[in-house]
């Protein structure tokens, strides 16, 4: 080859290499300026999303057009940015999961938060629940399950006046009276909209040992949740009956006498046809404390019964070891604050007006006026007011019970009260036995009407109408005799309400 060749193929291939390594500059310039682009984008991307994101499919690309000759270069430019990548992902991780840490309950979602707080809410229903029911079951601890045993001998009365003749046989009425027990007995209602509880007031006074006396205050409590009524029937101690626990006749308060609340239970029972759930006793000095802890019961008092108030109160203020003449009234008034010495004083007195007629009027009246004060009562007086009574009562409710008369008491503040008193006027007379004043009543006649009033429904048909003024009997079963006057349960005469005969048989004029 000539000089002259070699030196133009010299010139070319100066010329080829030239070019070739221009272009390959000029290719790594341009990967690397995308390579650079993708960097600060995923910079970028990562500052923005709290977190790396994955290299572009671009800068892939673009490495895969690279000359074999700058692969390794390549590579290890890739490794460099990925491990540049990794690090820049690790910090925001960290950044954010210490961002997250610092956020705490308002980082959570919405569900979240709604379980944890209904969570909380409930622990804490399921705390004060407790609290509660511990609380209600010290005071339901505190009373009385125990009404005594069976006494064998018979009450003795002490207003039996032996001079006074019988008006009726003895033997022939009790004969009667089994006859109508087996009749009655068989006419008994019980309804789950009904629900009767015994009240016994009793006198621990007329017992040595005091532990169980006479009850002069025999009421039942009905509620009745259909037709949303409340029923006060007061059951009068002289109605004579046959003790079906005793095995012998005499008045309805014997029955207390001798079994306790569940024979006197039994016996309402069998002869008046009410199914008798539980029974509540409380004795006088118990009253005392209730009145005394609602702030008093405001009763209208008319003159006599002030002044005839002072023997029961005179007899209680011996129990009570108060001065002679403590809380006497002198005259009466309309809606007097009475005390609890008073106010027992008024429950219990029975020889001002028609006897024991107008004393069970006096109770229901009484026992109303406690109900409405009990509303008013503060949580603190409540509770002394239960500490102070629960010890002295006695019951057979369960606390299950109890619970569910509480839990409904709101509701029966609202519901009708109604009176009542067993005998109706009209449905008995006065009688003497053995010289002890008793009612002789139609149990038929009582019996249809208590059932009709506490159920709304009667299992048996009266024989008599109890409005009936038979026989010259007046509303109280004494004979009529004069319009001027009455007898008393005693046979007494009194003259237009001009004073009573005490239970000494003394002539009290006022």
């Amino acid at each position: 080859m000539s000089e002259n060749n070699r030196t133009s193929n010299n010139d070319i291939n100066s010329e080829n290499k030239t070019a070739s390594d221009g272009e390959l500059e000029e290719l790594i310039s341009t990967v690397m300026a995308i390579k650079k682009k993708q960097r600060r984008n995923d910079l970028n991307q990562t500052r923005k999303n709290t977190g790396a994101g994955k290299p572009n499919d671009s800068l892939k690309k673009a490495a895969a057009c690279s000359a074999p000759i700058n692969e390794s270069r390549a590579h290890s430019s890739s490794s460099v940015s990925s491990e540049h990548s990794l690090a820049k992902k690790k910090k925001p991780d960290a950044d954010r999961k210490k961002r997250s840490s610092r956020k705490g309950f308002r980082s959570w979602s919405a569900k979240k938060k709604t379980g944890v707080i209904l969570g909380f809410v409930f622990l804490l229903l399921c705390i004060l629940a407790l609290i509660v029911w511990g609380v209600f079951e010290g005071y339901v601890s505190l009373l009385n399950r125990d009404n005594g045993g069976i006494n064998t001998d018979k009450p003795v009365y002490s207003d039996v006046d032996p001079t006074k003749a019988d008006t009726i046989d003895e033997q022939t009425e009790e004969e009667n009276l089994k006859s109508q027990l087996e009749k009655s007995a068989s006419a008994l209602m019980s309804d789950s909209d009904v629900y009767n509880i015994l009240l016994i007031g009793e006198d621990i006074r007329d017992t040595e040992q005091k532990s169980r006396g006479n009850t002069d205050v025999m009421m039942l409590i009905s509620i009745n949740s259909k037709l949303e009524t409340i029923t006060m029937t007061s059951f009068m101690r002289d109605i004579y009956l046959y003790l079906p626990d005793a095995g012998y006749s005499n008045r309805l308060n014997a029955a207390y006498h001798h079994g306790g609340a569940q024979s006197l239970e039994n016996t309402l029972e069998q002869y008046f046809g009410v199914t008798i759930d539980r029974y509540v006793v409380v004795n006088f000095y118990s009253f005392i404390d209730i009145v005394d802890t609602v702030g008093g019961l405001n009763l209208t008092v008319s003159d006599a019964e002030a002044i005839g108030m002072q023997e029961p109160m005179a007899e209680q203020n011996k129990y009570l070891n108060n001065e002679k003449g403590t809380d006497y009234l002198y005259e009466g008034g309309e809606d007097l604050l009475l005390n609890g010495n008073q106010s027992l004083a008024y429950a219990r007195l029975r020889y001002v007006g028609n006897a024991d007629f107008e004393r069970t009027e006096r109770q229901r009246k009484v026992i109303a006026e406690m109900i409405n004060k009990s509303k008013k009562l503060s949580l603190v007086k409540l509770d002394k007011l239960l500490n102070s009574v629960l010890p002295d009562v006695t019951t057979d409710l369960e606390s299950g019970e109890i619970a569910s008369l509480l839990l409904n008491a709101f509701d029966y503040m609202n519901y009708d009260i109604q009176e009542l008193r067993i005998p109706a006027d009209g449905t008995f007379t006065n009688e003497y036995i053995n010289g002890m004043s008793v009612l002789s009543i139609d149990f038929d006649s009582n019996m249809q009407l208590l059932q009709q009033t506490v159920y709304g429904d009667s299992a048996v048909a009266a024989s008599a109408d109890p409005d009936e003024d038979e026989n010259g009997y007046d509303q109280y079963g004494n004979n009529n005799g004069s319009e001027n006057g009455y007898y008393d349960a005693y046979g007494n005469w009194v003259s237009q309400n001009s004073g009573y005969y005490d239970e000494y048989g003394n002539w009290i004029s006022y």
